[in-house]
Formats: C-alpha cells, sequence, structure tokens
C-alpha cells in the first residue's frame, strides 16, 4: 500500500493514525511548510493538509505541485473548525483546467 500522510492540528487529524495514515501534528504554517516539503521529497503517494494551515502556504503548494509528475497527491481538507472552501476551490480549479470551462460555478446557467 502506497504511503499516505496527513499535516495539521493534533485535535483535527489524531484519528487519521486509525486508518493507517502517518500523522504529522504541526502547531505553525512554517512547520507545515517543511514536513510538507519533507513529505513529497519522501514520495508519499497522498498528503493531506487541512485548511487552517494549507491557507498560509497556497503559494508553496502550487510549487511542489508544479515540480511533481504524479506523486504524491496534495489535498486540502477541512479541519475540525470548518470548511472554508480552499479544497472545493482547488477542485474547481484543476476540473476548470482539464476540461476549459467552470463546471462547479454555481452562477453557471444551464440553458
Amino acid at each position: 500500500m502506497a504511503d499516505m500522510a496527513i499535516i495539521g492540528a493534533r485535535d483535527s487529524i489524531l484519528g487519521f493514525k486509525a486508518l493507517g495514515l502517518s500523522v504529522y501534528p504541526v502547531k505553525t504554517s512554517e512547520e507545515a511548510e517543511k514536513i510538507l516539503t519533507k513529505l513529497v521529497q519522501e514520495n508519499f503517494a497522498s498528503i493531506f493538509i487541512t485548511e487552517d494551515y494549507a491557507a498560509n502556504m497556497l503559494k508553496r503548494i502550487e510549487e511542489l505541485e508544479k515540480e511533481i509528475e504524479l506523486y504524491p497527491s496534495i489535498v486540502i481538507i477541512p479541519s475540525f473548525k470548518g470548511s472554508k472552501g480552499l479544497g472545493m476551490e482547488k477542485v474547481r480549479k484543476m476540473i476548470e483546467k482539464a476540461v476549459g470551462i467552470d463546471l462547479l460555478s454555481s452562477e453557471r446557467g444551464d440553458s
């Protein structure tokens, strides 16, 4: 099985350990960024990061995604505090890039 990891506040990510993910609790965005870079270099297949930390390092996440070919997949997920919509925004941009239009836009009219 491919290695998967999660980065975030201890309270948000500890339960993922029971699912077999490598858990990396952090207290600052700087610490999260260092761990993310390390995990990319270690060839993890999927890296999940909570929105509360990803929000402060979106530029670095985009840089890493441009550098990597296939792995890892970097996925932004909500924390226990709730969703800020960053993960969904990332998915929306990926779909728009692949298809050429914004399929998830709520303002899109169906005629």
